[in-house]
């Protein structure tokens, strides 16, 4: 699809990137308020040896109801299976398209 107007687009691309920066200050946020609400186990996760990547995945697990988590943990498994499949497909399409491709001259992608 496409902008009917100059304006119109100019304004698409104002609105869609401000919306975008909402989604991704929203991570930022939920981390800032952790630090807010328990600044100890914040500070002990970003301490020498601590693991900073459980910092959000405790503040929802101890401050958010179980429907919360399930759709958090929902989430966070759907971006991982889906960025794991492209990363998975490339790699093997370039095997077959490259390597595969010299061995089976006659071949169609089929």
């Amino acid at each position: 699809m496409s902008a009917n107007s100059a304006k119109n687009a100019r304004r698409g691309a104002i609105i869609g990137g401000l919306l975008y920066l909402g989604f991704a200050m929203l991570p930022l946020y939920l981390a800032y308020s952790a630090f807010i609400m328990q600044p100890g186990m914040v500070n002990q996760m970003l301490a020498e040896g601590g693991d900073s990547q459980l910092v959000l995945p405790s503040l929802i697990m101890q401050h958010t109801p179980i429907f919360a988590q399930v759709l958090f943990f929902g989430a966070l498994l759907s971006a991982i299976m889906s960025t794991a499949s492209a990363t998975l497909l490339a790699p093997a399409t370039m095997f077959s398209e490259n390597i595969m491709g010299r061995f089976f001259r006659g071949q169609t992608e089929r």
